[in-house]
């Protein structure tokens, strides 16, 4: 009925690994045995008031039974105890290590998974949702064990009373299911679309948070902050729906559940009306089935529930289900880093990005060791995603890149990276410190290493200022830096990575001047002796480039030195001309 998407036949769940050994089945076997024991306190109190009803109670020894029930009482709450401890710790680790198998899995993803999600929606998943998981498992898993075994123990009990009664008394149990189903099918829809709704809010929070100054700037924060709260307001009142749509369900269950009582009423009065049951028996037949019903009541309340936790981990499956991009295995010596692009064609589908790029169509294209080669065009006209696609970040549809002599697709990802590294303009910095953001590069670069890449990436001395150096903590995506700053940050980086092939996205756009000289600089130093591929959006820097290929809807129009095809009158031209013109260009009264 409900798949948590577990293996309770599994081996045992681990904390760590030093810690403590759980595992999920047995804290279920526990809790079970937990029932168990406590429905034995029902049959000895059943049984004392049996005899004393007969007139035999001078005869029990109500020393040992009032031992008796403390003793179970006693193993009742260890059970407990124990069960709740065991399925703590066996959730908590599956839960940890499903999150870092579902991270380590969207790592592996093809580019063009992310650019059709929203960072909210992923975000959302791996942490408000799996909270809930977690949260909702742990308190409630046990509870479902003990409200189906417990009841099963008052029923055999109940037959072994009188078969009448526990057969009145049971017989609603089974069209009762049937608002158990009802329930978890309205609880599916619900909870899917409270989950696309908390997506979707998380998204707006990110763009509002992000977008505050540009809003403020033009007077219309009013406007943006009535959006967010219209946003907040839907959610409300989906998540008050959410809590609100399953109680016709789960009240129908319960007047059925209880109607059994009363079911098992008529039949006691008339199974003592025709002589079969004695009225003392039938009292006692009756306590046992308001225990019963009771119990059996209280099971949809925490099946609703679980269903949420069952929900996240259907969303989760989605995301496994996202293939991988395929990772070769060769990791051969490459003495000679030629990148080779022959024959090569890529289209994004319908479906894998907001704002689809053009078809790149039969693109080719040879970067010989120690040369530069600049991409320029349009915007759109396909140059970055030819750029990505050196790096694997997409799969070609057609045709092939070769890096010394071998297909990329057969090298492994991480040899390959060894041999290519991209510097983006759009520079990711983590809230850790300095010195890790540096060695997200190359791990096991000393600090030595490390320092003497960022003095080379003219950032060092910015470095030593901070209140802890190297060892300092960024703010979220290095806040408190420049613009300018963070860039050098990530060409000392890729210093430190020393790939010998080089994709450069313009690193000095939208700096103000003396941040662009520091940032050429550093440039400079990182294009030394490599093989550089470069995002060129500024024309005149790249006038001494060996050979400028020029994109325009999605093909390589035109190739050549800037002097050539300054002089061929094309697109280059055009483009050329219209920078010329905007730098001429000056405010005047």
């Amino acid at each position: 009925m409900i798949d948590f998407g577990l293996d309770l036949a599994g081996d045992a769940e681990r904390n760590g690994p030093d810690g403590p050994t759980y595992s999920l089945r047995g804290a279920s076997l526990v809790a079970a045995a937990g029932a168990l024991v406590e429905a034995m306190p029902v049959w000895i109190v059943v049984y004392a008031l049996g005899e004393a009803f007969v007139g035999r109670s001078s005869a029990l020894r109500l020393d040992l039974l009032t031992f008796g029930l403390v003793v179970l009482l006693a193993a009742t709450y260890a059970l407990k105890v124990a069960g709740a401890i065991g399925t703590f710790g066996a959730t908590y680790a599956l839960a940890c290590r499903l999150r870092l198998r579902l991270a380590e899995h969207l790592r592996r993803l093809p580019m063009g998974f992310w650019t059709a999600r929203h960072r909210g929606q992923i975000g959302n998943v791996l942490t408000t949702q799996f909270d809930q998981y977690t949260e909702i498992f742990t308190h409630v898993w046990s509870m479902v064990v003990v409200n189906v075994v417990y009841p099963l123990a008052l029923g055999a009990g109940l037959f072994a009373l009188d078969p009448w009664v526990a057969l009145a008394t049971l017989l609603p149990v089974l069209p009762a299911m049937f608002a158990i189903s009802w329930t978890l099918r309205v609880l599916n829809a619900a909870s899917d679309e409270l989950a696309a709704e908390v997506g979707e809010t998380t998204d707006r929070i990110i763009e509002y948070v992000e977008g505050i100054a540009t809003f403020r700037a033009f007077g219309r924060a009013g406007d943006a902050n009535d959006v967010l709260r219209d946003r907040l307001d839907r959610l409300e009142a989906t998540s008050m729906k959410t809590e609100l749509v399953a109680a016709p369900a789960i009240m129908t269950y319960s007047m059925v559940v209880y109607g059994g009582f009363v079911l098992g009423a008529f039949a006691a009065a008339w199974r003592v009306e025709s002589g079969g049951l004695a009225a003392p028996a039938a009292v006692l037949a009756l306590l046992v089935a308001a225990l019963f019903v009771r119990a059996q009541a209280s099971l949809v309340l925490y099946l609703a529930e679980s269903r949420f936790a069952a929900r996240t981990l259907a969303r989760v499956r989605e995301l496994f289900g996202e293939p991988e991009q395929a990772s070769g295995t060769l990791t051969p010596p490459i003495e000679a880093p030629v990148l080779e692009v022959r024959d090569v064609s890529f289209a994004h589908a319908a479906d894998e990005s907001e704002e689809p790029a053009p078809t790149l169509r039969r693109i080719g294209a040879r970067f010989a060791p120690g040369t530069v080669t600049a991409l320029v065009g349009p915007s759109g006209s396909g140059k970055s995603t030819f750029a990505h696609l050196l790096l694997r970040l997409w799969d070609v549809d057609a045709g092939v890149i070769r890096l010394g002599g071998f297909d990329v697709r057969d090298l492994s990802l991480a040899h390959l990276h060894r041999h290519v590294a991209m510097v983006f303009q759009e520079v990711v910095l983590f809230e850790t410190s300095v010195l890790d953001n540096l060695r997200l590069a190359r791990p096991e670069a000393s600090r030595e290493e490390v320092e003497a890449a960022a003095r080379r990436a003219r950032i060092h001395d910015v470095i030593a200022a901070l209140p802890e150096g190297y060892d300092t903590v960024l703010g979220p995506g290095g806040a408190g830096l420049s613009g300018g700053e963070r860039q050098r940050l990530s060409i000392a980086r890729a210093l430190l990575r020393d790939a010998p092939i080089l994709v450069l996205d313009e690193a000095t756009a939208s700096l103000d001047p003396a941040s662009e000289a520091a940032v050429q600089a550093a440039v400079g130093e990182l294009m030394a002796g490599r093989t550089v591929v470069v995002i060129a959006h500024r024309l005149w820097t790249i006038k001494h480039a060996d050979a400028i290929l020029v994109f325009d809807q999605g093909r390589i129009v035109e190739r050549g030195t800037h002097e050539a095809l300054v002089q061929a009158g094309g697109t280059y031209a055009r483009l050329w001309e219209a920078q010329q013109t905007a730098r001429g260009w000056s405010l005047s009264a």
